[in-house]
């Protein structure tokens, strides 16, 4: 048995691409409205759940803090709906992939619109 929890969350931000070849859209300059779902999973509960979503949430929301609203070439070089799901992914890793925990980082989904998105799976 397996039980995993998720959190969801949004945030806006431009970028612009440079590893596309010249004359693509995404070189220029534009924006998206995010979507993060992050999810975690163990083989059992501790206590009565897995994971106090609020705890979740506060993790995940220095991430919203951290880009909502800004040009997220200023936090990575080529920033991908893959590299930024990496970066929750290895954030989430180190917070709860703890054997002790019993918990551990299953997936992390970046959507920048309702048709396309990235995922990282442990």
């Amino acid at each position: 048995m397996i039980f995993r929890v998720a959190k969801k969350m949004q945030f806006s931000a431009g970028h612009y691409l440079t590893g596309v070849p010249e004359g693509h859209p995404c070189r220029r300059q534009h924006g998206h409205n995010y979507e993060v779902v992050v999810v975690l999973e163990a083989v059992k509960l501790q206590g009565d759940m897995l994971l106090d979503f609020q705890d979740l949430s506060i993790d995940l929301g220095s991430f919203k803090r951290k880009w909502d609203h800004r040009n997220l070439n200023d936090f990575f070089e080529n920033p991908t709906c893959e590299k930024i799901a990496l970066e929750i992914f290895h954030h989430f890793e180190g917070l709860y992939d703890q054997e002790d925990m019993g918990l551990r980082i299953a997936r992390v989904r970046v959507s920048e619109g309702p048709t396309s998105w990235a995922e990282v799976e442990g």
